[in-house]
């Protein structure tokens, strides 16, 4: 079964935040949403998580990518983490945020880990990964 970019909603936030385990998923949506360029689904080759951050149609478009084969749980949620405070740093420049309330900052830090667990649960649920 063929994997996909698992978009949710970032409430009041102004962008698209997606994940996604699957090259292929990924490559397929990077075409659909005519982003420029060669992207590749990790950033670098001893990458195991990478987020990507576009303008696409005005909009500003994320796209956490993760290969968890072979990683712990734990793993999982720290590289999750990881990336989620990357997007919460490139969401605060863009809306020219300067300084962001802690609880701000962490209930959103919060809020694409979580998402993003439960898109990979569903995958796994599905038999994809």
């Amino acid at each position: 079964m063929a994997g996909k970019v698992h978009y949710f909603h970032m409430g009041c936030y102004p962008l698209y935040l997606g994940f996604c385990t699957d090259p292929a998923a990924f490559a397929k949506e990077i075409k659909r949403l005519k982003v420029e360029g060669d992207v590749p689904f990790l950033g670098r080759d001893s990458a195991n998580a990478t987020l990507h951050a576009f303008e696409c149609n005005k909009e500003l478009n994320f796209i956490i990518c993760m290969d968890p084969k072979g990683a712990t749980q734990e793993q999982i949620a720290a590289l999750l983490a990881h990336e989620a405070v990357h997007a919460a740093q490139v969401l605060w420049e863009s809306i020219g945020e300067t300084r962001p309330g802690e609880e701000a900052e962490a209930y959103l830090v919060q809020y694409i880990v979580q998402n993003c667990l439960l898109a990979l649960k569903e995958e796994r649920k599905k038999g994809r990964k």
